[in-house]
């Protein structure tokens, strides 16, 4: 089980950044603006990577993160999202972000099993997948007008795959890691952003 989990984290993330390097090229002739980011504080727990492409009309954005999870929820996550900007063209300032999120994990979950006098705990390897959105308001600038900034808040709706409950000793344990998962893990439901990076 480990060793496909981990084909399969490689191979989602390569078609990302195989897909975002597609689409820089793409892009390279038509004059917009791009940013490349890295979210610095998140290091605790992943990398993350933001790719922001200016659109023809230049106060709106398409762009996508990728996530990288390497402590006790491992695994990947792809946040496609499209941003716009209130009061300026040139991908600055304030704006309003909608995004999706995909991803694929693996964990040692936590099951517990609770009696009158006692709590019995198990734990189970599960690889389970991700999905959701939500939307965000942020602020990006630049400082000599080369390295953005991007801050935002939001929150984020969704749902992990990995069963609720299991079945070991003729008893239900019940899912006990989804609280960490909703309030500090990938999933959780308030989303804050630092990011920095290079525009080109």
């Amino acid at each position: 089980m480990a060793k496909y989990f981990t084909l399969s984290l490689l191979r989602m993330i390569k078609k990302t950044i195989v897909l975002i390097l597609a689409v820089a090229h793409l892009s390279s002739s038509m004059g917009q603006i791009k940013t490349l980011t890295v979210a610095p504080l998140g290091l605790v727990n992943k990398v993350r990577i933001k790719y922001e492409q200016q659109l023809h009309r230049n106060d709106w954005s398409i762009g996508t993160y990728l996530n990288v999870y390497y402590a006790y929820f491992q695994g990947v996550r792809v946040d496609p999202f499209v941003r716009f900007y209130f009061f300026s063209d040139n991908l600055k300032g304030l704006y309003l972000q909608l995004k999706l999120m995909g991803g694929i994990y693996q964990s040692n979950l936590v099951y517990k099993y609770y009696t009158s006098t006692d709590t019995l705990t198990t734990k189970q390897l599960t690889t389970f997948n991700m999905y959701g959105g939500g939307p965000a308001l942020g602020y990006q600038w630049y400082i000599n007008d080369k390295i953005p900034f991007d801050v935002f808040a939001g929150f984020n709706l969704n749902k992990m795959s990995a069963p609720k409950m299991i079945l070991k000793d003729n008893q239900m344990y019940d899912l006990f890691d989804d609280v960490l998962w909703y309030s500090f893990g990938p999933g959780s439901i308030i989303h804050l952003h630092i990011g920095v990076g290079v525009r080109f």
